[in-house]
């Protein structure tokens, strides 16, 4: 019998440092990407959130709670969303030892995420597997370091090619998923879209038949404005393109919100820095998967389809061009798992009058920020660095630890005007 590979996020590091200080955690993300694995080291128990019986059985009444030494899970606990109040009284004023963890892959209407604070439940985001985290490459630039400025000296390799990044992109950051062949994986993908896609149609709607191929058709419109601001309502036209069926922009957005709530889409808000008046920002936010392989495989993008004598010659940068669009969503995934690791965000910046942008602004929270520009070109000129030198200079010397260009080549090293230019590859978090 074959086991299954085992695969070590980083947020493991996260949970290790803080369970101890904490009565239990909430975990989420999307369905199948791995959060009762990652659970398995700190329980005794599992249970199932569609099992009233088992919801009942953990907390019979608010006055005879089960007042036993043991560490537990509610899976899937979003079908209980009825019985908020009572976990919420339970955690509150219960005084037992045990923890609880719980897991949502879908958030409910009524709730947000901050809900959880509220009862003293952190909440960690279970995101797709990062490439240093699928152990098919050695990191060996320390993200931390650089996040906070630490990294002056900066020279590293990697072996991997264009077709590299592509063929692991397209395995997806699905535990389950990896290793499989091309069709296996798609098979399954199908199947997955389609489900998350049923549960968001309900049953008795009108239509319905229609309304999921139309959802279909504007997830994979949406695909192709993955890494651009691209309003919705430009997207919903564009699907209704192609389309006789016809739909309100109020049911657009109201499954849109399901999708993002489904942790299927998870759209990058713009920066807006409170402490540089002179900046105008636009307020829109950029499309991307939480999954960037989702996004390959609704556009019918393979590992062998990708040619790198296609890569244009110019060096000039090319937002419509979807081999970059996903490479810079494969860096967005990265970089929100590095993020999380230290509590920092992760937003992008576009000027008001569109002159200018930097792909990722690393929030640290503390009043520095890491500036990040995605390139996907074997060769960097000044052309691909020119907003970022802009953002620095309007901000303060205090503000920005260190500027960032990620590549698809296979050397780290730092220019004479002080930006970083490092191949994907090469960043991990060293443990």
């Amino acid at each position: 019998m074959v086991m299954p590979h085992i695969f070590h996020r980083y947020i493991e590091q996260r949970l290790d440092a803080l369970v101890p200080f904490y009565r239990g955690f909430h975990l989420y993300g999307l369905k199948q990407i791995g959060k009762t694995t990652t659970l398995l080291p700190y329980v005794t128990r599992l249970y199932r959130g569609d099992s009233l019986q088992h919801f009942q059985m953990l907390f019979p009444t608010p006055e005879h709670s089960v007042r036993q030494n043991v560490s537990f899970a509610i899976i899937e606990w979003q079908v209980l969303q009825n019985e908020w109040y009572v976990l919420r009284y339970h955690l509150r004023y219960q005084r037992h030892p045990r923890k609880l963890f719980i897991t949502t892959s879908h958030l409910p209407s009524n709730l947000s995420i901050s809900d959880f604070s509220t009862i003293h439940l952190p909440s960690l985001h279970i995101r797709p597997l990062s490439i240093p985290e699928r152990d098919i490459s050695e990191p060996s630039i320390d993200i931390r370091a650089l996040m906070r400025g630490h990294y002056r000296d900066v020279k590293a390799y990697s072996s991997w090619t264009f077709k590299d990044y592509f063929y692991a992109l397209c395995s997806t950051g699905f535990p389950s998923l990896q290793g499989l062949s091309s069709s296996e994986r798609n098979a399954q993908l199908s199947n997955y879209l389609r489900s998350l896609i049923n549960s968001a149609v309900s049953p008795t709607r009108h239509c319905r038949k229609e309304t999921i191929s139309f959802l279909w058709q504007w997830l994979n419109v949406y695909a192709a404005a993955s890494s651009t601001p691209k309003p919705i309502t430009a997207v919903t036209k564009q699907a209704f393109s192609s389309t006789p069926y016809r739909m309100s922009m109020s049911s657009v957005r109201r499954y849109f919100k399901t999708f993002i709530h489904t942790w299927l889409l998870e759209p990058m808000p713009a920066w807006c820095p409170l402490h540089e008046s002179q900046l105008h920002t636009s307020a829109l936010v950029k499309h991307y998967f939480s999954d960037p392989g989702i996004a390959a495989y609704l556009l019918g993008i393979a590992p062998h389809t990708f040619h790198s004598d296609s890569l244009s010659d110019s060096h000039s940068p090319n937002e419509n061009d979807i081999n970059s669009a996903l490479f810079e969503s494969f860096a967005a995934l990265s970089f929100r798992v590095f993020a999380d690791m230290i509590g920092a965000r992760v937003y992008h910046f576009r000027s008001r009058d569109c002159h200018h942008h930097v792909d990722f602004v690393v929030d640290l929270r503390d009043g520095s920020v890491l500036l990040v520009e995605v390139v996907f070109q074997p060769v960097i000129v000044y052309e691909h660095v020119r907003d970022l030198l802009w953002l620095r200079r309007q901000l303060s010397k205090t503000i920005v630890n260190d500027c960032v260009v990620v590549y698809p080549g296979h050397y780290a090293y730092r220019r004479s005007d002080g930006i970083a230019v490092i191949p994907l590859a090469c960043l991990g978090i060293f443990i």
